[in-house]
C-alpha cells in the first residue's frame, strides 16, 4: 500500500514505511507487553525519538473544548505536543484515539506533511470528501495514522499469539478486551488481506 497526494512534494508513505517506523518506536520499549501502555511506554518512546535536537514532551489531556464530533486532536508546537482524547468514549476507544494522534508525531515529521490550514482539514474530515478535485496530503495523513495506531496497539510481536487465540476459538471481542482496543480494529488487523500485507512487510524488515 502506497499513499501520496498527487499535489504533494513529499515522498510517498508505504505500509512498509509505517511498519518500519513503528518497529523503531517499539524497540525503545524494553519490556513490551499486552495491553500496550500508550500513555506511558509509547509516549516515552516517541518523546525519545523526537528529542534528538532538543527535549520534546507530549502532554495527554481529555477533550474539554473540542466539539463532540471530534474524536481527538493533536496540537503540535516546537518543543511539545498536546494529544487530546475523548473522555466520553470507553477506555478501548480512548486508547485507540491517543495512539492515532501520537501516530502523527511518528509519520508527519516534515512540516509539509502536517497541516498549515486546520480549518480546511476540519472541513475535509467532516465532509469525508475533497473540497477541491485533489485531496490534501493532510487527509491522507489522517488515514495513515490509523494504520500506525493498528501497528502500535497490536504489535507484530504479538501477532502470532492473536492468531492462535482466534484459532483456539477465542472470540474477537475477547481478543479486543485482552488488547484493550476496539473490536473493529482487531477484526481489521486479523483479517486475511491485512495479515498478508503484514507478513510481507515484516518479512522485508527481517522480523
Amino acid at each position: 500500500m502506497t499513499v501520496q497526494s498527487s499535489n504533494s512534494s513529499c515522498p510517498p508513505i508505504t505500509y512498509l514505511d509505517i511498519c518500519k517506523a513503528v518497529t523503531e518506536v517499539l524497540s525503545d520499549i524494553p519490556n513490551l507487553q499486552v495491553p500496550v501502555n500508550v500513555v506511558g511506554d509509547v509516549k516515552d518512546a516517541i518523546e525519545k525519538r523526537l528529542s534528538k535536537e532538543h527535549p520534546y514532551k507530549i502532554h495527554v489531556e481529555e477533550n474539554t473544548w473540542l466539539p463532540k464530533a471530534f474524536m481527538g486532536a493533536l496540537l503540535r508546537y516546537k518543543t511539545y505536543a498536546r494529544v487530546v482524547y475523548p473522555a466520553t468514549e470507553n477506555p478501548c476507544w480512548r486508547r485507540f484515539v491517543m495512539a492515532k494522534e501520537m501516530a502523527h508525531l511518528i509519520i508527519d515529521t516534515d512540516s509539509q506533511q502536517y497541516t498549515q490550514d486546520p480549518i480546511r482539514l476540519i472541513q475535509e474530515l467532516i465532509n469525508r470528501a475533497p473540497i477541491q478535485f485533489e485531496r490534501s496530503h493532510q487527509l491522507e495523513s489522517e488515514q495513515i495514522a490509523v494504520y500506525v495506531a493498528y501497528e502500535l496497539l497490536i504489535p507484530w510481536k504479538f501477532n502470532a499469539e492473536c492468531l492462535q487465540k482466534l484459532a483456539d476459538g477465542e472470540s474477537m471481542i475477547n481478543i479486543a478486551k485482552w488488547l484493550r482496543i476496539p473490536q473493529k480494529a482487531v477484526e481489521f488487523v486479523l483479517s486475511p488481506p491485512y495479515q498478508e500485507s503484514r507478513a510481507i512487510a515484516y518479512k522485508a524488515l527481517g522480523l
